[in-house]
């Protein structure tokens, strides 16, 4: 299995956003106010307007009013604010939220970083992967880009390539690969949207237990080991 080593590459756990914010995080009332202000909410819209429109072309002549809905979040590197300030000004979150538009829901997600008192909103692979920015960002070149890259002489070439979608099709367990049981171990099924045609990836993946904070992966189902 290939290995990633980082402190975000595993999934953080993710936690409701209805509540109360981590209880650890200074100024954590002002960091609900943000998460729930109009601000923070059309950042949200129009990241998702975005992705589905112009990336993914979902949904190109809906006309009716869209609604974006914060489910989850993950707190990376805990936000601070300043006295007074609405926008924390330094943090690091990632943020999963609901797009619904024509009878029809999207799950995108964002990393969010806060410094030096200025908001980044990064896109994410949508729907419900449980991988961090890191390691997202290793998928991405080594798994999905040389995928998208053998498919050039039955498909064509392509520099249209992004990931539709993506599920978690087998929660996190312990399993036996290879003929030991490994701790915390799950699947991933992404969709990945290639000019005018798509293809499908299942990775299997697997915490390392002698380095913390390092992911074992391989692209195909765990069975397969």
């Amino acid at each position: 299995m290939r290995r990633y080593h980082s402190q975000l590459a595993a999934g953080a756990l993710m936690v409701c956003l209805v509540g109360s914010v981590n209880a650890a995080a200074p100024n954590s009332d002002a960091f609900e106010r943000y998460l729930t202000s109009k601000a923070y909410l059309d950042r949200l819209f129009e990241l998702g307007l975005y992705w589905d429109r112009d990336i993914l072309e979902r949904q190109t002549r809906c006309e009716t009013q869209y609604k974006v809905e914060p489910t989850r979040f993950a707190v990376l590197d805990t936000p601070l604010f300043e006295d007074g300030q609405v926008e924390p000004v330094r943090g690091i979150w990632r943020q999963r939220f609901a797009l619904e538009r024509c009878g029809e829901q999207a799950i995108y997600n964002v990393l969010v970083v806060a410094k030096d008192g200025r908001i980044q909103v990064q896109p994410q692979v949508p729907g419900e992967s449980r991988v961090g920015p890191l390691l997202l960002g290793d998928l991405l070149k080594e798994a999905v880009a040389v995928r998208s890259a053998q498919l050039t002489e039955a498909q064509g070439d392509c520099r249209q390539v992004a990931v539709a979608d993506t599920r978690v099709s087998r929660e996190p367990a312990d399993r036996e690969l290879a003929g030991q049981v490994a701790k915390g171990v799950w699947e991933e099924h992404w969709v990945v949207k290639r000019c005018e045609q798509s293809f499908t990836m299942d990775f299997c993946f697997k915490p390392n237990a002698k380095q913390a904070g390092a992911v074992d992966w391989v692209p195909r189902h765990c069975d397969e080991l």
